[in-house]
């Protein structure tokens, strides 16, 4: 029985336990790494996704710019604006409309 007693009782010896900590270390480094690197994604991702805000934005900026000097500059832009949108004229001018003549009155020949 004694015998049986000192083979279960094995000492661990020094190298396995570090062995076993170097394991546990490794696993942490593992899990934390991969999430690390999850996150890295994620924000990389977050972060286009803002720049191609910031860039809609900027063209938008610019365009309403352009818009805003041409409408403050540009007479012959706001002459056409008012022609175009309001149906301006100018003094002395004449407005001829033309359309196309009605052909849903008209029967075919023949059917």
């Amino acid at each position: 029985m004694a015998a049986l007693v000192n083979r279960r009782k094995k000492k661990l010896k020094p190298g396995r336990i570090i062995i076993a900590c170097i394991l546990i270390v490794v696993v942490f480094g593992i899990l934390i790494s991969s999430h690390s690197f999850m996150k890295i994604h994620q924000l990389s991702r977050i972060k286009k996704q803002e720049i191609q805000a910031r860039d809609a934005a900027l063209e938008e900026k610019r365009k309403l710019l352009m818009e805003l000097y041409r409408l403050t500059k540009d007479s012959t832009y706001i002459e056409d604006i008012a022609r175009k949108e309001y149906g301006m004229i100018k003094k002395g001018e004449e407005v001829f409309l033309i359309s196309s003549p009605d052909t849903s009155g008209i029967k075919k020949n023949g059917k």
